[in-house]
């Protein structure tokens, strides 16, 4: 009778913490978000079906059949049995790595394996004692990170034989309170739950694993393909889907916005991001992977340079999130408590925010808020990206990824070898006091990067369409990422490096500078070839920076070939800044601020010209805080790119 009790208790607390579905989920077996957004539930709204409350039996019932049939006890309170009733996740296979699968079910011989370590269960408020007595009843758990020799030592104190090296615990998710009624109703006034038409949905799913997913994998294609074409979405999450329609809302055709019932692109972007924010600021995705992928995607908005909720703040929401899960450490949790798929999902997770961290760093020009000393976790490879694909048949391969996934992988896997150089860069040469200059660390960068290049030059003759278009993109960013490295020994930002260089430093990165901002112009050159540009990744936008400084500079050189060359490559990256502004508001930006520059050096040319006296050296370098006696120094200082940019402010607008 006390197991009959204990089990009666087991089967309540879950159906506070579970809830029921509508008739159409219920008949499909897929979750449903009926008690949180209310009717109809996100698969009825896509369908367009009408959603029906389900009626369940009463509780009385249910205890009096147990208690006639005992011999169903057992598996009438396995949680499998309980959850397939009230359709928790926890019930579909496909659905498991979307959220993390730490807490495996019970086996037919539990003794055999024990459960996930929980010492903090009885420390908190929101676990029922029975809970506590019951671990393996317990719905997924979530990760959670502490310092070892802080609170949780705590634990390790209580029970030294299971103490964690690494600081990583398992929580069980909360008994979760029903959404309050007006929160509910602000999310269904912002139509947060109204999906567009199933052809729309389905053309953004395609955008966002041709254009998205290749760069950044934070979605498992395999689980989120699965659950999409079965209409699962309440498996994926109403914030993680408005998430990916906003980062693919780049990249879709114009007759599919207008499909939308949207005017213009902007007001399609817009849209999804107010919905995606609000059901963020509600609250209502409580699995913080979910999170961290919905906050990684949302970077993928820019407004204007007065959104206090833009790309930077959105990836530090994802790297906080990240930091409080543990992501950024390797855990001593054994694969029998997390999975391989899921350390492969995490590993994914934390270099995506890496490589959003850095180049955003580079492109506003502020400090890494990521210190890759606190970080151990291993370094990616291109078998973790080829593994989120695993299981997916050749139809929807094909329908949804149509290029090849092993050179993909490859592309990916130097991308992120590319960000960590960059992360170096900015560690040596962007901090307050940054180290003098060394020719020997410069040639170890350069050597690195030269190892990716041999990478991207066996798959530059490449017949696939979708690789060739993200090669070019990689020799775009590689071209970029030298012109970093060399830009602070070409021009003295602020008179603050006063140290010469050595004069063969010196007049080897000038070289360099050059070739690697030619390199960059025959790159985007390939890009307007190949008609990609309107589909060119948002990175471009930071990318094109070091190499306009370089052209600008040579606009102004005395020697006519040289200045023709600079102010034709200046025009051409001009052309591609114009091009993306209808699409970025970064390149929006970027165009304004070289045109100006461009225009104020002209306006100021020919007085200096007829001085004459024009320096012979093109490239301004640290030896001096002007260029020489030629007056081009005084040009370029009396240009200052932060008040012009303050002067844009006020005229700035996203353009369509």
């Amino acid at each position: 009778m006390a197991n009959a009790a204990d089990s009666i208790q087991v089967r309540q607390a879950l159906r506070k913490r579970l809830s029921g579905a509508c008739r159409a989920c219920h008949d499909r077996k897929v979750r449903c978000s009926l008690s949180k957004s209310g009717p109809p539930c996100s698969n009825c709204a896509l369908d367009e079906i009408e959603c029906q409350p389900r009626t369940r039996k009463s509780h009385k019932n249910a205890v009096r059949s147990r208690t006639a049939e005992p011999t169903r006890s057992r598996a009438a309170t396995s949680p499998r049995c309980l959850q397939s009733e009230d359709l928790s996740p926890a019930e579909f296979p496909q659905a498991s790595t979307l959220a993390p699968d730490l807490g495996s079910g019970p086996t037919d011989n539990p003794s055999s394996s024990p459960g996930p370590y929980r010492p903090f269960n009885s420390h908190f408020s929101h676990f029922a004692e029975d809970d506590v007595a019951n671990p393996e009843f317990l719905p997924s758990d979530t990760p959670m990170y502490g310092d070892p020799s802080g609170v949780c030592a705590v634990a390790s104190i209580c029970e030294p034989e299971k103490a964690n090296k690494s600081g990583h615990y398992l929580l069980p998710n909360p008994i979760m309170p029903p959404m309050d009624p007006v929160d509910l109703e602000y999310l269904q006034k912002k139509s947060a739950f109204s999906f567009p038409e199933p052809v729309v949905c389905e053309f953004l799913v395609g955008a966002y694993f041709r254009y998205v997913h290749p760069f950044f994998p934070v979605v498992d294609a395999q689980s989120f393909i699965t659950n999409f074409d079965s209409g699962a979405l309440d498996n994926i999450g109403a914030q993680l889907l408005w998430s990916m329609f906003l980062a693919a809302s780049n990249f879709l055709a114009e007759n599919m916005v207008q499909a939308g019932g949207f005017s213009s692109r902007k007001e399609m972007r817009r849209s999804m991001y107010t919905k995606a924010k609000a059901l963020f600021d509600m609250q209502h995705e409580r699995d913080r992977i979910r999170l961290i992928r919905s906050a990684l995607l949302l970077s993928f908005w820019n407004s204007d340079s007065e959104d206090k909720t833009g790309p930077w703040y959105w990836i530090g929401t994802a790297i906080s999130l990240c930091q409080t899960v543990g992501l950024h450490r390797e855990s001593c949790l054994r694969s029998s408590h997390i999975s391989p798929a899921t350390r492969r999902l995490w590993r994914l997770l934390w270099w995506s925010c890496i490589h959003q961290e850095v180049w955003f760093a580079v492109g506003m020009g502020r400090p890494m808020r990521i210190n890759l000393d606190d970080c151990d976790v291993c370094f990616p490879v291109a078998e973790d990206w080829e593994k989120t694909m695993t299981g997916l048949s050749d139809e929807k391969l094909k329908r949804y990824l149509p290029f090849n996934i092993h050179d993909m992988s490859l592309l990916w896997a130097q991308l992120m070898k590319l960000s960590l150089l960059q992360a170096r860069v900015l560690s040596s040469c962007y901090r307050l006091h940054p180290s003098a200059p060394n020719l020997r660390t410069i040639e170890d960068l350069e050597q690195q990067i030269s190892g990716i290049n041999g990478v991207l030059d066996s798959l530059q003759d490449s017949h696939d369409a979708t690789v060739y278009y993200y090669s070019c993109h990689l020799e775009l960013l590689i071209d970029s990422v030298l012109l970093t490295l060399y830009r602070p020994y070409l021009v003295d930002i602020g008179g603050k490096n006063t140290s010469s260089p050595p004069t063969e430093l010196q007049s080897s990165i000038q070289l360099k500078a050059q070739a690697a901002a030619r390199g960059f112009s025959r790159s985007l050159g390939a890009l307007i070839s190949g008609d990609m540009i309107n589909r060119a990744q948002s990175i471009v936008c930071i990318a094109l920076i070091p190499p306009m400084q370089v052209h600008l500079l040579n606009s102004t050189s005395t020697e006519p070939l040289v200045a023709v060359m600079g102010s034709q490559n200046l025009d051409l990256c001009l052309l591609v800044a114009d091009n993306l502004r209808r699409t970025y508001f970064g390149a929006d930006l970027v165009y304004r601020l070289f045109t100006q520059a461009k225009r104020h050096l002209q306006s100021k040319k020919a007085p200096v010209q007829a001085q004459g006296g024009m320096a012979e050296n093109a490239i301004i370098t640290p030896s001096s805080n002007h260029a020489g006696d030629d007056g081009t120094g005084d040009v370029l200082a009396a240009y200052d790119p932060v008040a012009t940019l303050a002067g844009l402010d006020s005229t700035l607008e996203f353009t369509e």
